[in-house]
């Protein structure tokens, strides 16, 4: 069945009063190098601020065209996402296979990912799912990867968009009791952590549709 993007809205918004307050705040700066319409793009991103504010984590998502921000990023660190058209060169040898996203935690001076929009298009389609919730989705699992979280069989962080999976995210039910935990200890550490060497840089496979 197909969920109109006012209803995936309205759902969104019934589901936020049994979310937590968040406490600790992240920015994602997004880098909209695909042209992808504002009335497409500002819609994906409440979808992943929500996402975020239900496992209590604030979330700053700026909006910033293929040239930079016209907001100041902040000085500290932060998080880039970059929305390109199509994947330029294949990723992997599969052939059943295309890439919705592909995170790069380590090779950046701030922790970055891409959301290819031609994937999200081919998801919309294939699920009937409206485009803003499917690039939504996207952003949450790349995000979520940026902040350390690794693939799982369902929820937000499922390899393979699945349509169960995104009408979930787009309740609220992003991820489950212990990713939250994980993301939140990402975002404000402890002292302990915070003291402790840089982590090894993780291999990251790409995300894919079918």
């Amino acid at each position: 069945m197909r969920i109109p993007s006012l209803a995936g809205a309205l759902l969104a918004t019934v589901a936020a009063p049994w979310c937590v307050w968040p406490q600790s705040p992240v920015t994602v700066a997004v880098f909209n190098c695909a042209g992808v319409p504002h009335s497409i793009l500002a819609p994906a991103v409440e979808t992943a601020r929500r996402a975020f504010l239900c496992a209590r984590i604030e979330s700053r998502w700026l909006l910033c065209g293929a040239e930079g921000c016209p907001q100041q990023l902040p000085a500290g660190s932060y998080l880039e996402l970059f929305v390109m058209p199509r994947l330029r060169a294949p990723l992997t040898d599969r052939a059943d296979t295309h890439p919705a996203g592909y995170a790069m935690p380590d090779t950046f001076a701030h922790a970055r990912a891409y959301a290819f929009y031609d994937a999200a298009r081919m998801v919309a389609e294939r699920t009937l799912r409206p485009l803003d919730v499917v690039l939504g989705c996207i952003f949450i699992h790349e995000a979520g990867h940026l902040l350390g979280l690794r693939h799982q069989p369902h929820g937000a962080m499922r390899a393979d968009l699945d349509a169960a999976d995104m009408d979930s995210t787009a309740m609220g039910r992003a991820f489950n009791g212990e990713e939250g935990r994980k993301l939140r200890a990402a975002v404000n550490p402890s002292p302990k952590l915070r003291a402790a060497a840089p982590a090894k840089r993780s291999e990251q496979r790409p995300d894919e549709t079918r």
